[in-house]
C-alpha cells in the first residue's frame, strides 16, 4: 500500500512527461518499502498501488476500499453498490453519491451526483487515491472527499497477457491485454467479459468492457495522453429481503422483483484526452476534455425506466514554483461540465414498456475554479492554502405535462465557495503533526431536485460542512513500523434527505443538520524483510461517533441526537501479506463491521459481523514469460452477514442484501514480452 499526498513543490523534469502521468507530482511513502522522500503532507490521503489492488478478489472494489480507514463500502450484488466517506453518503437509496470520483482527468460522477465505480477495468488501474472529507480544493471540494484513478502508463516493450479465473455460482472472468510502445508513443489495449449466475434467484450478470490507454509524445515537452472505454451490462435484481426471508431463504430473490424478473441494462462510453506540457523549468499545465455517454433500461416491478445521459466538459491547471528550492507554488485550475439526463417512466407490461408516465429532461452545467498554494518556510513548516468556488444550476424540461402539473422550471444555487488551510509541522525526519480546516459541500441529486408532485423543488439547497482535522503520521522502530492516526469533527448544515414517494421515486429536502465526530488509525508492519521472504501485516481502525444535530422531518418526526442512519459505529481492517523468493505469495484478510441503524428512529439496528478472505498463489518469471496462478476463499467461516441495507423502506420492510456465503474462486495469468 502507498500513502500519499499531493506535493505542490517539487521540481518538474522530462520524466515527468515520459510516465505519462496525468497528475501533480507527488510525495509517495511507500510503506511496503518504509522509504520516505519527505514528511511535509496534511490531511486524510490513502493510495493504494497496483499490487494491493491484485491482492483482493479483482470481481470489485468493496475489499480494497474498505481496507482504507474511513471508507466503507457496501455491495449488495455487483451492480449495487453504496461508498460512504466519514458517513458521507450513507443515506443514498441504491448507489454512491456526494463523494467526487475521477478517472485521471475525467469526472465519473455525474452532473446529477451519482458515481459509478463498477464499470472501471481494475486491469487497467495503476492506483487510486482516497481523499477522506473536504481536503481536495483539486477535485470539487466534495463533502466526502473523492475518489482518483490512475491508469497504468502506457509500456515502452510490446507485450501480451490474458488472465482468467472461475468461481463458485457460476463466475466466469476473462481479460486480454495487448501494449505496443516506445519511448515516445504507445496504445494499451484492455477487453474484459465478466458473467455471474449469482448466489441469489433473479441475479445473473454479464459484463463487457473493452478499454484504451495511448499515448503520443508531441515534443521534448508535451505528451498527449488518452482513455476510451465502452461498457455493456446487464444486471438483473433481486432486491433486498425482509428479516424472516434473510434469516431462513437468503438465497431467494424479493418477491415481486423475482416475479418481474426486474433487471437493468446499460451501456456505456467514457473518452477523456490530455495534453500535459512543461512550460519551464518551474511550471506546467495540464488541460483534458472529456465526454460520457450512457444509455440505461431498467425494469422494476413497480414500472420502467429508460435514462439517457450525454455529458461533455473540462478540465485545465497550471502550475507555477517561484523563489529557490520551490519554497512558494500556486496551482490555479478550473473544471467546467455540462450534461443532459433525460428519464422516461413506463408501465410494466409482462417486463415491456407499457403507457408512458412521465418524461423528464434535466440539463445541468456547473463550473468549478480553484486556487491551491503552498508555502515552505523552512525545512520543518508547511503551509497550504486553497480555495474552490463552485457554480451550478439546472434546468427541467417536462414533455409530456402542461398546466399546474407541468414540471419545467429551473434553478440557480448561490455560489459555493469552499476554503483549506492546512499547517504541517516536521517534528523530526520520521515524525509529522498536522491540522487543518476545510469546506465542502454536495449537491442534491435528480430526485431530490423535485418535489413529490414532480415539479421542481426551488428550496432545495446544497448540503455544506466543515471539517476540522489534527494528525499525526510517521515511522516507529527503525522504519520498520509506518502510523498514522486522525481526529476530525464534521459539521454538516442542509442535511439533504431523500423521502421515498413509491417504490422508486423520491424527493428531496433540507432536514438539518449533522455531527461527524471520528477516529482513524492505521499501522504498518513489516516484520521480515530478507532475500528470501517478505512478511507485512496492515491494520486499519475506524472509530464513529455521528449523529443527527437536528433532523426533523415533518412528516415521521423530530429524529435530533439520535445515530446517523446507515453508518457503523466502527470498522476494522486487518491483513497479513507473505511473499517469498521462490514465487510463492498469499494474504489473509479479516475485517469487523459494528453494528448500524437502519431506520432514522434507531428502532432497528443491523447486527455487527466479522468476514475472513484468503488468497494465495504462485508467479514465476522465466525470460520474457510469465506466470501466475492463484486461488482464493471469500468469507472463509462462512458468516451471514448482511452485505448492503435499504435505508429507511418507507413501503415494505426489507432492510437486508444477503452477504454471499463461503465462496471460491481461482485463476491463471500468462504474459510475453514480445
Amino acid at each position: 500500500m502507498f500513502f500519499s499526498s499531493i506535493n505542490l513543490a517539487q521540481p518538474i523534469s522530462d520524466s515527468t512527461i515520459i510516465e505519462s502521468e496525468i497528475r501533480l507530482k507527488e510525495v509517495i511513502i511507500a510503506s511496503d518499502l518504509f522509504q520516505s522522500k519527505s514528511m511535509d503532507f496534511a490531511g486524510s490521503i490513502t493510495r493504494l498501488n497496483t499490487k494491493t489492488i491484485n491482492n483482493a478478489n479483482s470481481l470489485n472494489l468493496e475489499p480494497v476500499l474498505n481496507s482504507i480507514a474511513g471508507v466503507h463500502m457496501q455491495s449488495g450484488a455487483l451492480n449495487t453498490n453504496r461508498i460512504t466517506i466519514r458517513g458521507i453518503g450513507s443515506r443514498s437509496p441504491f448507489a454512491t453519491n456526494k463523494i467526487k470520483a475521477y478517472l485521471d482527468e475525467i469526472p465519473l460522477s455525474t452532473g446529477e451526483g451519482e458515481t459509478t465505480l463498477e464499470d472501471i477495468d481494475f486491469a487497467t488501474l495503476g492506483g487510486i487515491e482516497v481523499y477522506r472529507g473536504p481536503s481536495s480544493t483539486l477535485y470539487g471540494a466534495g463533502l466526502g472527499g473523492a475518489i482518483h484513478m490512475l491508469t497504468k502508463k502506457v509500456s515502452n516493450f510490446n507485450s501480451m497477457s490474458t488472465n482468467y479465473s472461475v468461481g463458485s455460482f457460476g463466475l466466469k472472468k476473462y481479460n486480454l491485454k495487448g501494449a505496443l510502445g516506445n519511448d515516445k508513443h504507445g496504445v494499451s489495449i484492455f477487453y474484459q467479459n465478466v458473467k455471474n449466475d449469482g448466489y441469489r434467484d433473479n441475479n445473473n450478470y454479464s459484463r463487457q468492457s473493452f478499454s484504451t490507454i495511448g499515448k503520443i509524445r508531441i515534443s521534448t515537452k508535451s505528451i498527449l495522453t488518452s482513455y476510451f472505454n465502452i461498457t455493456q451490462l446487464k444486471a438483473f435484481i433481486p432486491s433486498s429481503l425482509d428479516k424472516v426471508a434473510y434469516l431462513n431463504n437468503p438465497s431467494n430473490a424479493a418477491t415481486p422483483w423475482g416475479n418481474a424478473m426486474g433487471f437493468e441494462d446499460n451501456d456505456r462510453i467514457r473518452l477523456g484526452l490530455s495534453l500535459k506540457t512543461i512550460l519551464s523549468k518551474n511550471s506546467e499545465s495540464i488541460t483534458a476534455i472529456f465526454t460520457n455517454i450512457g444509455k440505461s433500461r431498467e425494469v422494476t416491478p413497480f414500472g420502467n425506466e429508460d435514462i439517457k445521459t450525454n455529458n461533455f466538459g473540462l478540465r485545465a491547471r497550471f502550475r507555477k514554483s517561484i523563489l529557490e528550492d520551490y519554497k512558494l507554488t500556486f496551482v490555479a485550475g478550473t473544471e467546467l461540465f455540462l450534461e443532459k439526463f433525460t428519464i422516461e417512466s413506463f408501465e410494466n407490461i409482462n417486463s415491456q414498456n407499457g403507457a408512458l408516465t412521465s418524461n423528464l429532461d434535466q440539463r445541468r452545467k456547473y463550473a468549478n475554479i480553484f486556487l491551491a498554494t503552498e508555502f515552505l518556510p523552512n525545512e520543518n513548516w508547511k503551509i497550504s492554502i486553497g480555495t474552490n468556488l463552485n457554480l451550478s444550476s439546472y434546468e427541467n424540461f417536462d414533455r409530456i405535462q402542461t398546466g399546474i402539473n407541468d414540471a419545467s422550471g429551473n434553478q440557480s444555487f448561490n455560489p459555493i465557495i469552499s476554503p483549506k488551510f492546512s499547517i504541517t509541522r516536521n517534528i523530526n525526519k520520521s515524525l509529522s503533526v498536522y491540522s487543518l480546516i476545510a469546506h465542502g459541500f454536495s449537491l442534491p441529486t435528480f430526485d431530490e431536485t423535485l418535489n413529490p408532485n414532480g415539479q421542481i423543488n426551488e428550496a432545495i439547497k446544497a448540503e455544506k460542512g466543515l471539517n476540522l482535522e489534527i494528525g499525526l503520521k510517521g515511522f516507529l522502530l527503525k522504519r520498520k513500523v509506518y502510523f498514522e492516526i486522525a481526529g476530525y469533527t464534521m459539521l454538516i448544515t442542509d442535511l439533504l434527505v431523500a423521502r421515498r414517494n413509491s417504490e422508486l421515486d423520491f424527493s428531496g429536502f433540507n432536514a438539518g443538520k449533522s455531527k461527524h465526530n471520528g477516529l482513524e488509525l492505521l499501522v504498518n508492519h513489516q516484520l521480515i524483510k530478507t532475500s528470501s521472504i517478505n512478511l507485512n501485516h496492515k491494520l486499519s481502525y475506524t472509530l464513529m461517533e455521528y449523529s443527527f444535530d437536528e433532523f426533523i422531518d415533518d412528516d415521521r418526526g423530530d429524529f435530533s441526537g439520535n445515530d446517523l442512519t446507515g453508518v457503523p459505529n466502527y470498522t476494522l481492517n486487518y491483513q497479513i501479506i507473505i511473499e517469498s523468493s521462490s514465487g510463492l505469495y498469499g494474504n489473509i484478510n479479516y475485517q469487523s463491521v459494528g453494528e448500524m441503524p437502519i431506520l432514522d428512529d434507531n428502532s432497528i439496528f443491523s447486527e455487527a459481523y466479522n468476514v475472513v478472505n484468503i488468497k494465495a498463489g504462485f508467479k514465476k518469471e522465466i525470460n520474457k514469460f510469465s506466470l501466475n496462478i492463484y486461488g482464493g476463499i471469500n468469507n472463509l467461516l462462512d458468516e451471514k452477514y448482511a452485505s448492503m441495507l435499504q435505508i429507511n423502506p418507507r413501503f415494505n420492510q426489507r432492510y437486508y442484501y444477503p452477504g454471499l456465503p463461503i465462496n471460491y474462486y481461482s485463476g491463471i495469468k500468462m504474459a510475453y514480452k514480445l
